[in-house]
């Protein structure tokens, strides 16, 4: 069963094709990972899954709904959350009000309750610090709950934006290169935090990685692309010893 679709989409950027004619499916449950040389348009696709671009042609559907109709912001009401290569957060707020943040898609709004902060508001406030609190264990951030975001070690700030999209409770989790700029230490917590996003909390990943240990140990899947082509597909291990790959990285022909 698949769950996220990208079927025969392309984008360009003036006459470059930064994607092109891609293809691809994720199935719930798992982690799915794609590679690529730098500049292989990655990260453009998790710009078209998420709305910030519209393809040229081809279509994007998730649990059978075609995506193209929504815009960026309401993204997230389809159950997709995401973080970004550059980390993008709130840095003068604190890492608990940036987790509430990303409660926005939960909250029933009315200008009425919040004025007189009536009883079903206060209900709602509690269920957001709730399940934020419930994120900041999970990720082991509790030392640094009311600390300002500017102030966190940089490995913090990584898992931080991480927490902000898991307290939306998404259904799929696109992380794009969780392990960019950490340690080797806290590559591996975040190997762990992977399976663990997968099989406790239930949450399907789809990652953007450079880091093939990271990727051999979390991957169910992984597809590799080159200049916003499919290059191939299947494990990690099947993936590394294909051919077209081995060029893709080399930067030439294999023979």
């Amino acid at each position: 069963m698949s769950w996220l679709e990208v079927e025969n989409v392309s984008l360009a950027f003036g006459g470059l094709k930064a994607v092109d004619n891609l293809s691809f499916s994720v199935e719930p449950g798992k982690v799915f990972t794609i590679i690529g040389p730098n500049g292989a348009g990655k990260s453009t696709v998790f710009n078209l899954i998420c709305r910030i671009y519209d393809p040229l042609e081809g279509d994007i559907r998730f649990g059978g709904e075609s995506l193209l109709g929504a815009k960026p912001h309401e993204v997230i009401n389809h159950g997709i959350a995401r973080t970004f290569q550059n980390i993008e957060l709130f840095e003068h707020a604190s890492l608990l009000d940036n987790l509430l943040i990303g409660r926005f898609r939960h909250g029933r709004f009315s200008p009425l309750s919040e004025l007189f902060f009536l009883p079903g508001q206060l209900r709602q406030e509690l269920e957001h610090r709730r399940k934020a609190e419930e994120v900041i264990e999970f990720l082991d951030l509790e030392g640094y709950r009311h600390a300002r975001v500017a102030d966190l070690p940089y490995g913090v700030r990584k898992k931080t934006e991480m927490a902000r999209a898991l307290v939306a409770s998404p259904e799929i989790l696109l992380l794009d290169e969780p392990s960019s700029g950490l340690t080797t230490e806290e590559t591996d917590d975040t190997a762990f935090v992977i399976e663990d996003i997968r099989e406790d909390l239930g949450i399907t990943v789809v990652m953007i990685e450079h880091d093939m240990k990271l990727v051999n140990k979390v991957s169910d899947k992984v597809l590799a692309i080159n200049e916003g082509r499919f290059l191939a597909t299947g494990s990690a291990s099947e993936v590394q010893d294909d051919p077209d790959v081995q060029a893709a990285y080399l930067g030439g022909e294999v023979a």
